[in-house]
This record gives C-alpha cells, sequence and structure tokens, in this order.
C-alpha cells in the first residue's frame, strides 16, 4: 500500500492488509462498530495523500495523519 494504485502490480506483495479501492477501506471501517484509524502507509511514503484520502471518506479517523 506505500505504493499507489497504478504501481502497485509491479511491486513486490508485502504481508500487510492491501486495500485497493476506496470501496475496500468502507468495507473494513463498516466491518465493525469502532473508530478505524488507518495509521500505517499514510505518512512518507508516495501513496499516502491517496490512503489517507481513502481513509477518510470511509469514515475513518486519519486526520492527525494529514498534519
Amino acid at each position: 500500500m506505500g505504493y499507489p494504485r497504478e504501481q502497485r502490480s509491479g511491486q513486490t506483495r508485502g504481508t500487510g492488509i492491501l486495500l485497493n479501492s476506496d470501496e475496500d477501506f468502507a468495507r473494513l471501517t463498516q466491518a465493525a462498530p469502532a473508530a478505524m484509524h488507518f495509521g500505517d502507509f499514510m505518512l512518507g511514503f508516495p501513496a499516502a495523500l491517496e490512503n489517507a484520502c481513502s481513509a477518510l471518506a470511509a469514515g475513518a479517523i486519519t486526520t492527525g495523519n494529514l498534519g
């Protein structure tokens, strides 16, 4: 998830969760009645802005990471 979505197909796959669409973020955020926080891959990665925007649109509490 550190790379923008259009660049991921050519990269080595890590062991963590992989969210490839806004719908993936929303599905995970709505899976439990708790406030979701996506901390990893929101700062310092090429896809940081893309990931943070998707998480915020899904209702996550990622606003602190945008700072």
